[in-house]
């Protein structure tokens, strides 16, 4: 994928610049093709302390494809073998093994340090090894350029090899910071081992639920370009795309309603021969705030989420569909672990599926030698998202809210403004300064711009004028707008981001494709830019930190559209950082606003003028926190001079 910002940090001035300004510096990630399918170097193979398991994990590590050493300048990867380490001395034998190596290991390298079942009859095994967990993740965040660290805690050698081949491949590239526990499946799982090693999957049935697009194609192509026979499943609503990803990946497709009370009787209808690998991928959002959601968005979200998942599951374990070493993958979510707002529904979806795979795991495992595990995507977008407008904070669609202003009439003293939140009733939302308004009012300068302005000099020239910028409280938002009469979109640069953001989903953008609709901020991030880095935009570049944006679309943009964009600033608002500035983004067509952004960004607080170059009487140099008060500082009495009494003087000689 085409980066700019990537390739001017691994230019000459770009890591100058990139140092001195303190900006991250992005590493290229080796990723996996066909072409490159292994990692470039050796792999080098470190014990601490005494294992049982070196000779055994030599031969799996041979197996690999990488050239295994005990000694190497510039590794592609490294191997620890820790099972031995029992107490503290242990843990010194990890650093010694690894710090004098850890520096030389090559750019998206990796690090594996293999462990054991901590021991609930030794507690000092079981402090040593559950040690290893926090050096990892630590080591994990200070590798950077690219480098994986995780820990994989064996019981055996052969039921790890699977896992040592993918972690020690490009494939892992985005694994990192991980602790893995392996186990042995038993004489029924290693008979259903693959012999070739580029396609481990040769001989097995997969099922995907949901595989018509998004994320349930791309596991498809993938367990294809693996070898597996691919099952696509999803609502008939969707079977001719169900049925051309079907074809191109050489499945088989399935139309079925994944919630059908006989869903799983149908599925193992329809796999008379078994199933190998079970990926419940078939999921559906419909947000809103709880206060504001129907029972039947509730129960629709549920139902196809968890409840299906949980009844096909079951229906497949009882039929014996799923083969002995079999594996079923089900789609969690960060929404599920951490929350999220106006999504109660999906969000207990999600978390119920972490607690199935905590309960189910254990027993399909011992019953019918089958694993149970779940993944969470990236954060993206699919069609099912793109198909609503984006949800409001209160609960809603925009369209659908109450507009904040006077209201037509009603009771005594309802005509009054919609205070802003956050603001006290004596206090005012901001000071007055130039707006965007109808005709007939007060209006910005407009500065139009026939192409948009190159982004390396404005990152220069903030990242310069940023050491003599300091914003005082008497500064206004700029009274300019930029106006940028056609905005062109870049087919490559659109495809790249789409696939990048996960857009892609629908196929490959093109010119006359539908916009995502975080596309049109990326088209006026350069006319931003250039109205940060202006000198009458008060706070320096370096320094400003993304709050948040609101993003309202009244109707889809096309690449071949060209709207018009206009930025501006719209306000300068109080916030707990410091200042918070507004900047507003607007695409039209024809002179209709179809689109528009508000971008948050927070700077220092405001510094007060002080007259005279002396601080101004009865004030203090820090304003009062906030809902706290201050009184004011008297003035300090003139201390009193006390008089020395006068000594007799003595007339006697000495």
């Amino acid at each position: 994928m085409a980066d700019r910002y990537l390739r001017f940090t691994h230019s000459t001035p770009g890591r100058f610049a990139t140092r001195r300004l303190g900006l991250p510096q992005p590493a290229e990630l080796r990723r996996w093709s066909a072409e490159r399918p292994t990692l470039d170097g050796p792999l080098l193979h470190l014990t601490a302390g005494i294992s049982a398991h070196r000779d055994a994990l030599a031969a799996a590590l041979s197996r690999t494809g990488l050239d295994v050493r005990d000694q190497a300048e510039r590794p592609a990867a490294v191997v620890l073998d820790a099972t031995g380490v029992r107490d503290t001395a242990g843990l010194g034998a990890v650093h010694a093994a690894l710090h004098p190596v850890v520096r030389g290991v090559r750019d998206s390298g990796r690090i594996v340090v293999l462990g054991t079942v901590p021991d609930p009859a030794d507690h000092h095994q079981a402090a040593a090894q559950q040690a290893l967990e926090g050096f990892v993740r630590s080591l994990g965040k200070e590798a950077g350029r690219g480098r994986t660290v995780q820990l994989v805690r064996i019981t055996d050698v052969p039921g790890a090899e699977s896992t040592l081949r993918f972690l020690l491949s490009p494939k892992s590239a985005y694994v990192s910071g991980q602790v893995i526990t392996t186990g042995s499946l038993g004489e029924q799982a290693a008979a259903t081992g693959a012999a070739d090693e580029d396609k481990p999957l040769a001989g097995r049935t997969a099922l995907v639920t949901g595989g018509a697009r998004g994320i349930g194609e791309a596991v498809a192509a993938t367990l294809a370009r693996d070898g597996a026979h691919v099952v696509v499943l999803d609502v008939p609503a969707a079977q001719s795309d169900l049925v051309a990803v079907a074809e191109r990946l050489g499945g088989t497709a399935l139309p079925l309603d994944i919630t059908a009370e006989d869903a799983g009787e149908r599925i193992a209808a329809a796999l008379p021969d078994g199933l190998d690998i079970l990926v419940h991928n078939a999921g559906i959002t419909r947000d809103r705030r709880l206060q504001n959601m129907p029972a039947d968005r509730w129960a629709s979200v549920l139902d196809v989420n968890l409840a299906s998942v949980l009844t096909t599951t079951d229906a497949l374990l009882k039929a014996g569909t799923i083969r002995p070493g079999g594996r079923i993958v089900a789609t969690a979510s960060i929404a599920g672990l951490a929350g999220n707002s106006g999504q109660t529904n999906y969000a207990a979806s999600k978390a119920g599926i972490v607690g199935l795979v905590r309960s189910l795991g254990p027993r399909a495992l011992a019953e019918h030698g089958v694993t149970v595990n779940a993944g969470r995507p990236r954060l993206h977008r699919d069609q099912d998202d793109r198909g609503r407008p984006p949800l409001h904070p209160r609960g809603g669609p925009p369209h659908e809210l109450p507009r904040a202003g006077r209201a037509p009439g009603g009771r005594r003293r309802d005509h009054r403004l919609v205070r802003a939140p956050r603001l006290g009733r004596r206090q005012r939302p901001g000071r007055p300064g130039l707006r965007p308004v109808a005709a007939g009012g007060l209006t910005m300068a407009d500065t139009h711009l026939a192409t948009p302005p190159a982004l390396l000099p404005l990152l220069a020239k903030g990242g310069a004028t940023s050491l003599f910028k300091r914003a005082s409280a008497g500064a206004a938002p700029p009274a300019t707008r930029l106006v940028l009469s056609r905005a062109e979109v870049d087919p490559k640069a659109l495809r790249s981001y789409a696939e990048l953001c996960g857009f892609a989903a629908d196929g490959v953008p093109d010119e006359q494709s539908v916009l995502p609709v975080t596309y049109p901020h990326l088209l006026g991030f350069p006319l931003q830019l250039r109205l940060m880095t202006s000198a009458a935009f008060p706070f320096p570049l370096m320094g400003l930190v993304h709050t948040s944006i609101t993003i309202t679309q009244h109707r889809e943009l096309r690449g071949d559209d060209g709207p018009e964009l206009i930025v501006y600033v719209e306000e300068f608002r109080p916030h707990r950082r410091g200042t918070e500035a507004v900047v507003v983004t607007e695409a039209r067509m024809a002179g209709r606003t179809v689109w528009s952004s508000a971008l948050h960004l927070s700077g220092a607080p405001l510094r007060r003028q002080r007259p005279g170059g002396r601080r101004a009487p009865g004030r203090t140099c820090r304003p009062p926190r906030r809902g706290h008060l201050e009184a004011p500082r008297l003035p300090r009495p003139p201390l009193r001079r006390r008089r020395r009494r006068p000594q007799p003087r003595s007339t006697s000689r000495r």
